[in-house]
């Protein structure tokens, strides 16, 4: 079962949901074809003003976080990871897509790299995940690209990333609309 639009998909269903089918069983083959229509962009940007230095490069487990986040994410099947942000010492073969217009929060992060991607993203689902969730499995990710398949966009209950996000030029538009809104 899709999550309809507007639905929510709740933490505690994704619980429930891994305990009684332990790897997610029959799920497993879906969500793997799934992920061959899937790109995710790594919301690794932003001021992290609270923290006071940038996030995505706290050591976690040996690595910058945004390295680790990626690494899961990796494991979930998808297409690409793109990495929104400005990252220091890229390693080769990684590259970050710095916010085209800084100081607008994960919104601008994925307007840049669909910007940076162009028509390569078209008609591709975009799992849009934060940076600052190193306890995030793949299992959990999948979950989520299963129940979020057939809607135009679906994340968790109470949070509004990591989502899944089909990538149509209504959502574009309605991207572009909000990054102009004063209050974006």
């Amino acid at each position: 079962a899709g999550v309809r639009l507007g639905e929510r998909v709740s933490v505690a269903d994704v619980a429930g949901n891994h305990q009684r089918a332990g790897q997610f069983g029959g799920e497993r083959l879906q969500s793997r074809s799934i992920a061959r229509h899937e790109r995710t962009a790594i919301s690794a940007g932003g001021e992290s003003s609270r923290m006071g230095r940038n996030k995505a490069l706290l050591d976690y487990r040996g690595q910058p976080l945004w390295r680790h986040v990626r690494d899961v994410i990796a494991g979930t099947g998808v297409r690409q990871v793109l990495v929104s942000g400005a990252l220091p010492d890229l390693r080769e073969g990684e590259e970050a897509t710095p916010d085209v217009v800084p100081g607008l929060g994960p919104l601008a992060g994925v307007a840049s790299v669909i910007g940076a991607q162009g028509d390569a993203l078209s008609k591709d689902f975009l799992l849009v995940v934060p940076v600052d969730l190193p306890l995030l499995t793949p299992e959990t990710l999948r979950w989520l690209c299963v129940h979020g398949f057939h809607a135009p966009s679906a994340h968790f209950d109470g949070h509004a990333l990591p989502a899944l996000i089909r990538n149509t030029v209504a959502f574009r538009q309605q991207l572009g609309t909000m990054l102009r809104a004063p209050d974006a």
